[in-house]
């Protein structure tokens, strides 16, 4: 079986286009991840002055305060769902108290 290889000028042009798309590919990457970081630093900085200048007539409140905390029945692994009620086991709660963002979201059916 032969194989027919370009002459060696129209290789280097060949390369030298697909070098410049990856190029471009690299910098819309890098340029998306950027935004991204820059959305979720422009966020978070808004959620934190949200709460550090409080509209009048804010109250702060103990979770407790809210509702009545109990232990749901166990929810097995199958029982989870694409969307619905957020399910936040003592991970995603610690989590949450040390600023993170959940790592895992979970939901749960009504």
């Amino acid at each position: 079986m032969t194989y027919t290889v370009p002459p060696l000028p129209e290789q280097q042009r060949t390369v030298a286009i697909l070098d410049e798309v990856f190029a471009a590919i690299a910098k819309a990457k890098a340029n998306a991840e950027q935004n991204l970081k820059n959305a979720k630093e422009l966020f978070e900085s808004y959620l934190q002055s949200v709460f550090k200048y409080k509209d009048k007539g804010w109250e702060e409140k103990c979770l407790d305060e809210l509702g009545v905390i109990t232990s749901s029945k166990r929810i097995y692994q199958r029982e989870y769902v694409k969307e619905g009620v957020p399910f936040y086991r003592t991970k995603e709660i610690k989590e949450l108290s040390n600023g993170k963002e959940i790592t895992l979201e979970l939901f749960i059916s009504r």
